[in-house]
């Protein structure tokens, strides 16, 4: 501590830098964690900010310790692994803030993967057997859900908590999926493991709070029970302030507080570090943010009390035309109508949008430049959890920054999205993204200035 010359306490804070959420639940949580690490550091302020969708917004909470007279800020991410958000958005930020301000912001590693958060993680699921007395370890399956992401490292570190708990309780088979982003997701990855034969399936979604994904995975598990009603779904309790959880905190906390030496993140598997395998092209890109115009935005849900119930996600669900299942093998990827659409001078986008009735429209929406998954994949989950009831079918063919000349294909229906797929080569010369929307009340203009706020980030040029 005096390497940092942290006696001054009253001039250091600690700042838990959060994802943010419009569950009311999730945001409670996430004070209340807070709470349990200011109890750990009594003589420290200790403050929280949200990256989106809640408030108050990382700014906010650097801002009040300015005014406060604070010099030193020690920033934590509290996020389970080192992704987009972690690498980009938040330092991104934060040094933003302190070359405008003067603040020394000395920022933190995520949660990573040690023994305590194993421990958290093995203590959820070993409650799961305290709650089931008939229930064998060596009988039962589990299922561990992450969130998902365009980083590799961040999705196989999933995978090695899924390992690391099938081998400390000796459970009978392990395996993991997603949420989001990446693949396998809940759904068609739980239709998979039933056909292994073990009786019991349990579900534990590797999220530190309560939400609208962990509602969604609850959601999705009941309904791969419902056609397999001779296996007994179990759904384990996500993270929250579990206590080895709070630990880790702490022991993130101590790294800078008594100047280990270790405070640093994995670089050898980092796809923006290391020349990794089928990322070469990613290498040593542009630290910035990708959520600066939603950052405290405050829109939380009205619909829950206090924890999700689905009911952004099913409200106004009506059958909608050519509902029929996505064709992502090739070339049929869009309805041809709206490809047609397009089969003329790129510079001259002023086609007029179909509609279908009073507040029904059909439109596309189309861009030039490559944007990165990332941009991409956030936009997408930001339409979901404030528009899904809304939009009633998305589907497209996206160029990507990540893999040059592999169109990735996407298709979802509200808030449910589909595997993405990547095809080995476009179908022609074209290689404009295109995105096909069938929405409710929503007008193209709407969708086109949203979207052109994310993906500016990436260099993109809207039509």
């Amino acid at each position: 501590m005096d390497n940092l010359d942290l006696k001054l306490n009253n001039q250091v804070a600690i700042l838990i830098c959060g994802h943010g959420s419009r569950n009311k639940l999730a945001i409670t949580e996430f004070q209340e964690l807070t709470n349990f690490i200011q109890k750990r550091y009594p003589n420290f302020l200790v403050e929280y900010g949200f990256l989106e969708f809640a408030k108050p917004s990382i700014v906010d909470a650097l801002d009040k310790l300015k005014d406060l007279s604070i010099k030193k800020v020690i920033a934590i991410p509290a996020m389970l692994f080192a992704a987009g958000h972690v690498k980009n958005d938040i330092p991104s930020l934060l040094m933003n803030y302190s070359s405008k301000t003067g603040i020394e912001i000395i920022y933190g590693r995520e949660l990573g993967i040690n023994n305590l958060m194993i421990s958290a993680a093995c203590e959820r699921v070993k409650d799961v057997f305290k709650q089931n007395n008939n229930l064998k370890p060596e009988e039962s399956l589990l299922v561990v859900v992450g969130r998902g992401s365009s980083d590799p490292d961040a999705n196989s570190n999933v995978s090695k908590i899924t390992r690391m708990i099938v081998e400390g309780i000796g459970l009978g088979w392990g395996e993991t999926v997603f949420s989001g982003v990446t693949f396998p997701l809940v759904e068609p990855g739980l239709k998979n493991v039933v056909r292994l034969g073990y009786k019991n399936i349990i579900v534990f979604p590797y999220f530190l709070f309560s939400g609208v994904l962990v509602t969604r995975i609850k959601r999705q598990s009941d309904l791969v029970a419902i056609n397999n009603p001779n296996i007994s779904f179990i759904h384990a309790k996500y993270l929250s302030s579990q206590s080895y959880v709070v630990d880790t905190f702490v022991e993130r906390i101590e790294e800078i507080l008594n100047n280990e030496g270790n405070n640093f993140m994995n670089c050898s598997t980092c796809k923006y570090r290391s020349n990794l395998f089928g990322f070469e092209k990613e290498v040593g890109m542009v630290q910035e943010s990708h959520h600066d115009h939603v950052e405290g935005l405050g829109i939380s849900c009205d619909l829950c009390d206090p924890e999700c119930n689905g009911a952004c996600e099913i409200q106004n669900q009506i059958p909608t035309h050519n509902q029929e299942k996505s064709d992502t093998g090739g070339g049929d990827y869009l309805e041809h109508e709206h490809l047609e659409a397009h089969q003329h001078d790129h510079h001259h986008h002023h086609h007029d949008v179909t509609r279908h009735g009073t507040d029904i429209r059909s439109f596309t929406l189309t861009f030039d430049e490559p944007v990165t998954i990332e941009a991409f994949a956030s936009s997408l989950e930001a339409l979901s959890l404030t528009q899904g009831s809304s939009i009633f079918r998305v589907k497209g063919i996206v160029n990507t920054l990540d893999r040059p000349g592999m169109p990735l294909v996407t298709h979802g229906v509200q808030h449910v999205f589909h595997d993405p797929v990547w095809l080995d080569e476009w179908p022609d010369e074209d290689h404009q993204t295109k995105l096909v929307f069938i929405t409710k009340g929503i007008e193209r203009e709407t969708l086109d200035m949203f979207f052109k706020a994310w993906i500016s980030s990436s260099k993109g040029s809207w039509q």
